[in-house]
């Protein structure tokens, strides 16, 4: 079953590819929910090709969208107050704009253009790793949307696919992705934590414009005439800040491991001891040698930071595939870590506790950060907002029976050692 969205237009007339045979098509549409008004609508069926050629509503529709309701046979018919759309990737489809929730259809490799056009009561996607493009206005001004955990294999995202998205705050690309249009995340106004690939081939013009969270130590410079005159210089900033280190590479890979983690800070340590030794070997007094083995790893790659003072824990909380085991094997290495604050004054556990990932693996991250460092819970941010805080304004979804306030407060000082 399926609901479809029908862009408002003088005629209402489009095309729409079924994905079965024989499906039935409720000459009725709606505007609103169950109480919403009733409208005729006039199609016709061709095979699988849907054509609707009118709504039959008159001026009162004018400048608003009509559901439409197709299902098969052998199914109940879809309630139009359910906000829950499964999305088949036909042409033409669009979810309604009060959708809260999306399933994808397995057959789904595309997620197509306006497919999600304006939907501002949806929060949270995960893309299944089926999808390898995204459309142009795929999510364009979706308002409440926090949340997008995009495919590992995504190759392409459109020109404007998730323009004024103002309250998207992680963007995590993987190294699979080509290519972004230009504008694609223009006017994300929340935007802080944004992760290109040094491997991408093709940035479009001010993919971030209007991003000011993000933007802090590079702007864009737009001339008399409306030019951009340093794209280049933006997007190469956007490809290379994380890449200085391979501990920054190990901390937003995809496909992140312990194991990564533990052999990256290890291989570190093992060359910081190396660098003593050779000093200790070429100055043999005892200063050099006081001043040399008492030195704190503050030249390791797990300290060192970026221009916004992102440092490689940072990178690894902002990760959609983190896991608790892969906080663990950071904080173990080097512990001291856990308190250190970005640019906005943020420690790992804000940035955990403030993406919306909120998904299991990430509860099990939060605890395991948690019963690691326990001072990080009292850490304020530039806000003067504290990690839980952060956590109770999301809508947390690790909390399967109870997300109440009172049981989330439980669950976080039941982490605690």
């Amino acid at each position: 079953m399926i609901i479809i969205r029908i862009p408002w237009s003088r005629n209402n007339s489009m095309d729409v590819i079924l994905p079965h045979d024989d499906m039935e098509v409720d000459p009725r549409v709606m505007i609103g929910g169950s109480a919403g008004e009733w409208y005729k609508c006039i199609f016709s069926v061709n095979g699988r090709t849907l054509t609707v050629t009118k709504i039959d509503g008159g001026k009162r529709g004018w400048g608003r969208a009509f559901k439409l309701r197709v299902y098969l046979p052998a199914e109940d018919i879809p309630d139009f107050a359910s906000t829950v759309h499964t999305y088949y990737g036909l042409d033409g489809e669009c979810a309604p704009e009060d959708t809260t929730e999306v399933i994808f259809h397995p057959s789904v490799n595309i997620i197509k253009a306006n497919a999600f056009f304006d939907c501002k009561s949806l929060v949270r996607v995960t893309v299944p790793d089926s999808v390898t493009r995204i459309g142009y206005y795929a999510f364009y001004g979706c308002d409440s949307l926090r949340y997008i955990q995009l495919s590992r294999n995504l190759v392409y995202i459109g020109e404007w696919a998730f323009q004024d998205c103002k309250s998207l705050q992680a963007v995590f690309l993987p190294s699979t992705v080509t290519y972004i249009g230009a504008l694609a995340f223009r006017y994300c106004a929340s935007l802080r934590f944004f992760y290109v690939p040094e491997t991408i081939a093709h940035i479009g013009n001010r993919v971030v414009d209007g991003c000011g969270r993000l933007l802090t130590t590079v702007k864009y410079k737009i001339n008399t005439n409306g030019e951009t005159t340093n794209n280049k210089k933006v997007n190469e900033w956007l490809k290379t800040r994380h890449n200085s280190f391979p501990l920054y590479i190990a901390c937003y890979s995809t496909s992140v491991t312990p194991q990564l983690i533990q052999k990256r800070i290890q291989a570190d340590k093992e060359q910081k001891k190396r660098k003593v030794k050779r000093l200790l070997n070429r100055f043999k007094s005892l200063l050099a040698r006081w001043s040399c083995c008492r030195r704190n790893w503050s030249d390791l790659e797990a300290v060192k930071s970026d221009d916004q003072r992102m440092m490689a824990l940072h990178i690894l909380c902002t990760n959609p595939f983190v896991t608790g085991d892969a906080i663990r094997a950071y904080l173990q290495l080097v512990p001291d870590t856990a308190i250190l604050k970005n640019i906005t004054r943020m420690t790992g556990l804000h940035i955990l506790c403030s993406v919306s990932y909120q998904e299991a693996s990430t509860g099990d991250a939060i605890r395991t950060y948690l019963q690691l460092a326990p001072e990080a819970a009292d850490q304020e941010d530039s806000e003067g907002m504290t990690p839980f805080q952060y956590l109770s304004r999301n809508d947390i979804t690790f909390l399967e029976e109870d997300r109440s306030f009172s049981s989330l407060m439980a669950w976080w000082y039941g982490c605690m050692p």
